[in-house]
């Protein structure tokens, strides 16, 4: 007979925690009072962010701290400001430079294409380069780079023969100088939420979110994964979990040395509440398989959101527009996973803005966090800019979250392996659900939890209809009011 323990403390609590020590107070980047959408990267000291200027004439701007957020250069323009403008901006971070990709038009006569520029150092840059002479026409753009290359992705506004919108990836070998022929990786019949490109170790990534044959207009996220450079792809693979919920507004992570991908989103899931909550996959294996869904929040508020990914670490941000705010104001808030997503931290509110506070962006490098987001600024300034704050590496996330954990849960599982039946010992002050999920993250049986501290369950290996299930990998998921903690089972006939 096998006999294994797990121990996990977290915090189940109703409200969002006030801020932990160790995170510093906002800072204001910008004051054009026009600033949307930021992005932030990091390596040692040296923070980089790029956003989304949308006064008459939009501009994708920069700027960075060369001295771990302390200290900020003056902002520049990225684009050729004279004859272009820039959106829907990419920023990232390669052992060699910084990359930021963008989606251009000709101020004159409105061409759409691919724009983009890189810094060894974020002083100097490239003049920006643009793929298509002609223009191109495309709903949505995704954008990355490493060493000498250069990858985009693009949602195009043609019909092709399938009568669906192709998604068309290309790339250059040359910084730009020649670019490959398109090459179609998947098709949408509607519009694309969020088209990510990425970059991590040695695979490619494209994420979206849209609906999908056979699932129509329900939108779920995808993903195509490529292992040689971009010359052959994957099948769309399938994330988000199939319901009658709208999955959507991804997000996407990658840790270069260890070649850990997240990515995440917001789903209405079961309770099909709007907005809804954050759910994370992570592939530890270059994308040929996934680990079950990661359901990061339980509030129910959480609309835009951007993750980081370090090693076995995870941290989140995202617009949280909880009503206990006020009405119509959102706030941001974090947590963080120290397990590959097993299991989340309480969630932290870091703004507390009279107005809103809005979609936030995260980075990580030499134990310091970087929080980026914009703020409506209250009045009577109005308008809205780009705010900062990191967190200290001096007091320690871990140390400070524990002390924050009144709820302990003990897990009991055994046998394990098994082959006919588990018993699950639980031992927890508040109440929650053990979900018994397959390797595909499918949820397939159910159990509530009464608070105490002598709990019991047992799974017979059958399913919620009553069929046996096939020898395997499954885990058993402790879900409560803001965390989770999932252990792995094996079943063996």
């Amino acid at each position: 007979m096998y006999r294994l323990l797990f121990s996990v403390i977290f915090l189940a609590g109703l409200l969002p925690v006030s801020a932990y020590a160790g995170w510093t107070e906002e800072v204001r980047l910008t004051n054009r009072l026009f600033e949307i959408y930021p992005q932030v990267v990091a390596r040692g000291d040296t923070v980089h962010v790029a956003w989304q200027q949308i006064a008459g004439t939009k501009h994708v701007s920069y700027l960075r701290s060369t001295d771990g957020g302390n200290i900020w250069s003056e902002l520049r323009n990225l684009e050729d400001t004279a004859t272009h403008y820039g959106v829907r901006q990419d920023l990232w971070l390669t052992p060699d430079y910084v990359f930021v990709g963008w989606q251009d038009v000709t101020r004159q006569d409105l061409i759409v294409n691919i724009g983009y520029t890189y810094s060894a150092d974020g002083a100097n840059w490239q003049p920006p380069g643009y793929v298509f002479p002609d223009g191109i026409r495309l709903y949505e753009l995704g954008t990355a780079a490493f060493k000498d290359s250069i990858y985009a992705v693009y949602h195009s506004r043609e019909h092709d023969s399938t009568g669906a919108n192709p998604l068309l990836f290309l790339y250059s070998s040359d910084m730009g100088a020649t670019w490959s022929d398109e090459v179609t990786v998947g098709h949408v019949r509607s519009y694309t939420n969020f088209l990510h490109m990425a970059h991590c170790r040695n695979s490619l990534y494209i994420v979206w979110a849209a609906g999908m044959p056979p699932l129509g207009g329900i939108r779920e996220v995808m993903a195509v994964v490529s292992h040689d450079g971009g010359h052959s792809w994957s099948d769309v693979i399938q994330l988000s979990s199939p319901n009658t919920a709208v999955a959507q507004l991804t997000c996407v992570a990658c840790d270069e040395e260890s070649g850990n991908f997240a990515v995440g989103w917001m789903d209405a899931g079961d309770w099909h509440h709007y907005p809804g909550d954050l759910y994370v996959r992570i592939t530890t294996d270059g994308g040929y398989t996934w680990m079950p869904e990661s359901h990061a929040s339980y509030n129910r508020w959480v609309f835009r959101s951007s993750i980081n990914i370090k090693g076995d670490s995870l941290w989140a941000v995202w617009e949280d527009r909880d009503t206990a705010y006020g009405q119509g104001n959102y706030e941001i808030c974090f947590s963080q996973s120290t397990d590959l997503g097993t299991s989340w931290s309480p969630y932290e509110r870091l703004t507390f803005n009279p107005e809103r506070s809005v979609a936030p962006g995260i980075a990580y490098d030499g134990g310091k966090l970087h929080v980026v987001w914009y703020n409506d600024n209250p009045p009577p300034e109005g308008g809205r800019d780009i705010y900062y704050k990191r967190f200290e590496p001096e007091t320690g996330i871990d140390s400070d979250l524990d002390r924050n954990f009144p709820d302990r849960i003990t897990l009991l599982a055994y046998p394990n392996p098994f082959n006919s039946s588990v018993t699950i010992n639980y031992s927890t002050l508040k109440g929650g659900e053990i979900g018994i999920y397959d390797i595909q993250g499918k949820l397939i049986m159910k159990f509530n939890l009464e608070g105490g501290e002598n709990g019991k369950i047992n799974w017979d290996a059958m399913d919620a209809s009553g069929e046996r299930v096939s020898s395997g990998i499954y885990f058993a998921k402790v879900r409560m009011a803001r965390g989770s903690k999932a252990v792995k089972l094996i079943y063996l006939k």
